[in-house]
């Protein structure tokens, strides 16, 4: 939903497998990054209306913990199947 608009020159952008996946699948890619900036500007200074009240801080935490817990579950199923693959390859 947000890779393709993420997409730029001398960026890097980590994805879970799936989001990668989807990307392959129907991303537009191409360089976005600086096109639209006074209207993101505005964009954010408008969700400070009382109208709409949204707190961009408390959101981008949000949105940083959400992508960190996507991480750390495939981390713990590969490190699970590592272990598994260490024992049974080491002699008994």
């Amino acid at each position: 939903m947000y890779v393709d608009e993420l997409v730029g020159r001398d960026t890097v952008n980590t994805l879970p497998p799936a989001t990668i996946e989807a990307c392959a699948d129907h991303c537009n890619v191409s360089d976005r990054l600086e096109t639209g900036i006074k209207e993101a500007y505005n964009l954010m200074d408008s969700l400070k209306n009382p109208d709409i009240n949204i707190n961009l801080d408390q959101v981008m935490v949000e949105v940083l913990d959400e992508g960190i817990d996507k991480f750390i579950q495939p981390f713990q199923s590969l490190m699970e199947s590592m272990e598994e693959k260490v024992k049974q390859l080491a002699p008994a």
